[in-house]
């Protein structure tokens, strides 16, 4: 595979705009010479505007992924696939999607490890039938290439995959069907929240504490180590870590994230260097010291309210909804920039602080470009896009998706996005519930 073979899918938006999303594919086209340059918008009809309360999808839809039942390649702007409420929760995965609405799961696309046994295109929107039977509903949901994550009535976790999954699901070999995970010692264990990596899970206990399991070769498990062994089938606590409040996981550098009820956001994992594994790694962490093997602090200006990490941009919003960044981005030259601590980012025209209330950042490798949704003040859903850093600031271009307001949640893969339009008067002064809100208040 070329790293700069890609074919573009389009994003629509109300101000008449095409935004180019390109996404890396496996074939033998030679590699392009000119540079990648950023997006440029270009005129197409006024796209249908997100004005029905609901969950909405667009972007590639090579693998049935938008759930809007077509054989097209591309949906060029947001398409209404269910209902949403406050307690609704989208996620993105590679190549599907899964919706939580009403304690039943529902799922598109394909990933024959994931969810389904057969790997076929699942192009409708369609309701997942989970045989567990000490739950029937759902009040937590999470996946990712290789496996899926829920939570029951009763608050157990239970994992699935298709194929041998590093016990990421809490069970030693592969099973085809969903597994009770237990904590070390063998009692059940009872979250919160739930994170899927790549081959390791996250979760948030009834105690609080950050539990992890499945594979830890680059320090995922947050264990001081970099060892794999049998036992990380089972969810054991992550030292260092107090009154928990999210988690995150970033599938592609696998670095692990928590925010505690303080709003102190802690970073650990994300191992690049196995023959030096305590070699810095300030670019994914956003730590001076950079040792993945110790979780540490993310040192802040202000206490953090929310996170969002993916394809090596990581994305916080503080307490005065500023938003900070760290990682790696392609600027508008096409050179890859890299910023190892959090820099404020400051819109690319007016050069005056960007914030909002919600951020997500693009999920999986993508070798041209690194983007994220955003919701600003106005909550109206955009295309955030970082397009040069001069060592102070990180200057990003925003493109509106569509007019209308309150946006209450996003979720992005690698080249195909869901949001969640809620038609309530000022959405973000609500009680803030974990499920809407997401925040550390």
């Amino acid at each position: 595979m070329s790293p700069d073979s890609f074919f573009s899918s389009d994003l629509g938006n109300a101000n008449n705009d095409i935004l180019s999303v390109r996404r890396c594919v496996d074939d033998d086209t030679p590699a392009l010479t000119e540079p990648a340059v950023t997006p440029t918008p270009t005129p197409i009809v006024t796209p249908t505007n997100i004005s029905i309360d609901g969950v909405y999808s667009w972007g590639s839809n090579t693998a049935g992924q938008l759930g809007i039942n077509s054989d097209n390649a591309i949906g060029r702007y947001p398409f209404k696939i269910s209902d949403a409420n406050a307690t609704t929760i989208i996620k993105s995965g590679r190549d599907h999607n899964l919706v939580l609405h009403n304690g039943d799961i529902y799922y598109m696309g394909t990933n024959e490890d994931t969810l389904s046994q057969s790997g076929t295109i699942v192009k409708n929107i369609t309701k997942l039938t989970v045989d567990i039977a000490d739950s029937t509903t759902w009040s937590r949901i999470a996946t990712n290439t290789h496996h899926s994550l829920v939570v029951g009535t009763t608050g157990a976790v239970y994992g699935f995959s298709n194929d041998f999954n590093y016990g990421s699901t809490g069970h030693t070999a592969q099973t085809g069907t969903f597994t009770q995970v237990a904590v070390t010692g063998g009692v059940h264990f009872v979250g919160a929240e739930i994170e899927a990596g790549d081959f390791h899970s996250l979760a948030i206990g009834a105690d609080a504490n950050v539990y992890a399991w499945g594979r830890n070769n680059v320090g995922q498990l947050g264990n001081n180590s970099i060892q794999d062994t049998a036992v990380h089938h089972q969810a054991a606590i992550v030292s260092g870590i107090s009154e928990a409040a999210h988690i995150y996981t970033n599938a592609d550098t696998n670095a692990c994230y928590a925010i505690n009820t303080s709003g102190t956001l802690y970073s650990w994992g994300g191992v690049q260097d196995t023959t030096n594994p305590t070699s810095g790694t300030q670019h994914i962490l956003g730590r001076a010291d950079g040792d993945p093997l110790n979780v540490g602090n993310v040192l802040l200006p202000q206490r953090a309210r929310y996170f969002s990490t993916g394809n090596d941009l990581n994305i916080v919003i503080l307490k005065d909804y500023s938003l900070y960044m760290w990682g790696t981005f392609y600027d508008s030259t096409g050179a890859l920039k890299t910023i190892e601590t959090p820099t404020p980012i400051i819109h690319n025209d007016s050069l005056e602080g960007i914030q909002g209330f919600r951020v997500s950042s693009q999920t999986h490798t993508n070798n041209t470009f690194r983007s994220a949704l955003y919701v600003g003040f106005d909550t109206r859903l955009y295309f955030l896009t970082p397009v040069s850093y001069d060592g102070v600031y990180v200057k990003a271009g925003l493109q509106l998706i569509s007019n209308d307001l309150n946006i209450s949640s996003l979720s992005s893969g690698p080249d195909h996005y869901m949001a969640i339009k809620l038609n309530t008067a000022n959405i973000y002064s609500l009680p803030h519930s974990d499920s809407l809100i997401g925040e550390v208040i």
